[in-house]
């Protein structure tokens, strides 16, 4: 399935801050702009482990666990 979302304006407040997953600084520039860990997040994971090591994608999972309320939600592609 081909979900096309381009064009269209998000339902909710979208920051986009570029940044490498595994730099130790991603998680302290979403906190810097804006982002709220005491709201549910819905995190999309699509395509990024497939080029990380095992160390970098825990500790990636981690670090979202920790800035992730008990009812957020991950998506994530992996292959085993």
């Amino acid at each position: 399935m081909i979900l096309v979302i381009e064009g269209k304006e998000p339902l909710c407040d979208l920051i986009r801050i570029p940044s490498g997953l595994t730099d130790s600084l991603w998680a302290s520039l979403r906190i810097n702009t804006g982002f709220d860990m005491d709201l549910p997040t819905f995190w999309i994971l699509e395509g990024g482990a497939y080029y990380m090591n095992q160390e970098d994608c825990r500790t990636l999972l981690i670090k979202t666990s920790q800035l992730s309320t008990s009812d957020s939600q991950l998506f994530m592609d992996i292959i085993h």
